[in-house]
């Protein structure tokens, strides 16, 4: 769509404005050369208003920035979602705008039982993905889930429920035509881990430098304790961002790694999905 002829001038207003302002000056300080005063009168009007038009709009732009600026650096916390739901799209454009520039994509994800993360990152987002025809971008999404038997053994039967139908899709899913070509073309890797300990936050690391982080907590009120996941806030935190952002990523890759580890070491964690019932 071509841009009216309006927004053209504008546009090309907005970059002349500093040669103008410097032709302006040159041409001002030329005027002793004029004779003619009613010449030399009209031409220092002229350029002395378009001059002071010039800094006066650039000034008022400069005061735009600061003002951004500022109201920026007023916000005293991090982008906040009230929830995984709301904080779904921000995940899906993150994951997004750095796939479209032909960036690897690496999705780290420490979960409870993955009841939200797996089927909106891999059987949703997944697919969207390995449409695009991209040449060496590749895909790899780590999990690091609860050991079904522990979340059972907290008495979280429906948590426990869905971390064990996760190990039964990963299955399935891993092996259908469209993902297999993506594994088999090394475009797509998945990874699950299973930890005998219930994490107080999780979330997803996206290329080690943008964090989606949630917090856990657990419904006190009724007989049956139940734990909370996903319904509580999620806070999104960047390298070098005003929030201590260095120092979240490096504190959850510190403990993905550590839960790696942990579940390579025990060989009594789940190692695939888990079909012992109650």
């Amino acid at each position: 769509m071509k841009k009216p002829w309006i927004k053209i001038i504008k546009d090309a207003y907005r970059k002349a404005r500093p040669f103008l302002a410097f032709l302006s000056v040159i041409c001002i300080s030329l005027s002793p050369l004029v004779r003619n005063p009613t010449y030399k009168l009209i031409a220092l009007s002229v350029l002395s208003s378009l001059l002071i038009s010039i800094i006066l709009d650039l000034f008022s732009e400069i005061n735009k920035r600061f003002n951004i600026i500022d109201s920026k650096m007023g916000i005293k916390e991090p982008p906040t979602y009230l929830g995984f739901t709301e904080a779904l799209p921000f995940i899906r454009q993150t994951v997004k705008d750095k796939w479209l520039l032909n960036q690897d994509v690496n999705i780290k994800i420490i979960a409870v039982s993955a009841q939200f993360s797996w089927k909106n990152i891999v059987e949703v987002l997944v697919p969207e993905l390995i449409k695009y025809k991209t040449s060496k971008t590749k895909l790899k999404i780590d999990f690091v889930l609860v050991d079904p038997k522990v979340l059972r053994n907290w008495g979280q039967k429906k948590l426990s429920t869905y971390c064990t139908n996760v190990g039964a899709l990963y299955e399935i899913i891993t092996s259908s035509e469209e993902f297999k070509l993506a594994i088999d073309n090394n475009k797509l890797e998945i990874n699950i881990c299973y930890i005998d300990n219930i994490p107080h936050w999780h979330g997803l690391l996206i290329n080690e430098d943008v964090l989606y982080l949630g917090r856990c907590s657990w419904d006190m009120t009724r007989n049956h304790k139940e734990m909370l996941v996903g319904r509580r806030e999620y806070r999104r935190f960047e390298k070098d961002d005003r929030f201590q952002g260095n120092h979240r990523i490096e504190l959850f890759e510190n403990w993905f790694k550590a839960y790696q580890f942990r579940s390579c070491i025990n060989p009594n964690i789940s190692t695939e999905f888990d079909t012992e019932k109650d």
